[in-house]
């Protein structure tokens, strides 16, 4: 008589069931760069794009700028730099950012370049473009 060949099969996933939690859950205090990197924008009109880096200003080691990658609103790409002035939230539940500017204005502002270091003058440009774009 001949024996069945053992058959092994592999465990079944244990499923966990996840917490579900607010925002007002989480403390937001202190957060890595990498938490935010690929969260998405939101603008007032729509999704455009996500985080893709950031800028501090090394004196008083503060975000200045986020560097917003708009590869994923086609049919125009480009990388974008926006004062933190202008995000409005960042919601880590639903991995976005919120901005209070139209797409347009995105769409519109100056393309960063892969900048090493942003001169005043560079910084004033920036400045003046958001002053006067405003949110539509």
């Amino acid at each position: 008589m001949t024996s069945a060949p053992t058959m092994l099969y592999p465990p079944r996933p244990f499923h966990i069931p996840e917490k579900e939690i607010s925002e007002d859950d989480i403390d937001t205090n202190l957060r890595s760069y990498n938490e935010i990197t690929g969260y998405h924008i939101d603008s007032t009109d729509g999704r455009l794009g996500q985080v893709n880096d950031i800028i501090i200003d090394e004196e008083d080691l503060q975000i200045v700028y986020a560097i917003i990658d708009t590869s994923s609103w086609m049919p125009w790409s480009k990388q974008v730099i926006i004062p933190v002035s202008r995000l409005q939230k960042i919601s880590y539940v639903k991995r976005e950012v919120s901005i209070d500017l139209h797409s347009d204005t995105i769409k519109s502002a100056p393309e960063y370049e892969g900048i090493i270091e942003l001169n005043v003058e560079q910084e004033n440009v920036l400045d003046d473009y958001y002053k006067n774009a405003g949110s539509k």
